[in-house]
């Protein structure tokens, strides 16, 4: 069997939380709504659109976010060499996918500036689909790649990850490779472990 590979974007193929959350404090602030980060990183999950809305239905709000993050990209840090290691996979029969809490627009600039866009066939956006941990982009996944749903590795690094894979009846993985990003502890208890990126090879080559 070989794994159809789902991606989370935040906090799994680039380190972009501080981004993320500086948008927010800038976007609460444009709004005039008083808020601390710690309060901010605790609403983080859904669109970055229906996390504002928690707090303010100011249009300017959701303006000054995409206006901070789009013009801050440089300051997402990829993993090492990830195009490279996500076209390696697919040269070696994997097929790609991304399934991402974010907004489409916020998700599509991101993947744009990494230059990965074009290495997923499958990329599910949290407007779009039910966010995670519903299963229903997982399960949209597997119809699009025609694939058994014990076939796909949901690769992320947070409760919402692990409990869609398990909800899906997938393969959930947790992701702890970013040197300065230490990722919220788990509830949900993954399936596998990955530490670095040659774990994710090891453990997807041995269970082909």
């Amino acid at each position: 069997m070989k794994y159809v590979l789902l991606f989370d974007f935040d906090g799994t193929l680039a380190d972009s939380l501080p981004l993320c959350l500086d948008a927010f404090e800038h976007a609460f602030a444009e709004a005039g709504v008083s808020i601390t980060r710690e309060q901010i990183q605790e609403l983080l999950g859904p669109p970055e659109t229906d996390v504002i809305r928690t707090q303010t239905s100011a249009p300017r709000a959701v303006d000054a976010f995409y206006s901070y993050y789009e013009q801050r990209l440089d300051q997402i840090k990829a993993l090492p060499g990830l195009k490279d290691k996500l076209q390696q996979l697919i040269q070696d029969g994997f097929q790609l996918g991304i399934i991402s809490g974010k907004a489409s627009r916020s998700l599509r600039v991101s993947m744009e500036h990494l230059q990965i866009a074009d290495s997923f066939a499958f990329t599910a956006a949290g407007n779009v689909y039910t966010p995670k941990p519903d299963p229903e982009a997982l399960q949209a996944a597997a119809k699009q790649f025609g694939a058994e749903i014990g076939q796909l590795l949901m690769i992320g690094d947070t409760d919402a990850d692990i409990g869609a894979a398990a909800a899906a009846g997938a393969t959930g993985a947790a992701v702890d490779w970013f040197p300065d990003y230490e990722p919220e502890p788990l509830k949900q208890q993954p399936d596998v472990v990955f530490h670095s990126w040659d774990d994710l090879i090891t453990y997807v080559t041995r269970n082909r």
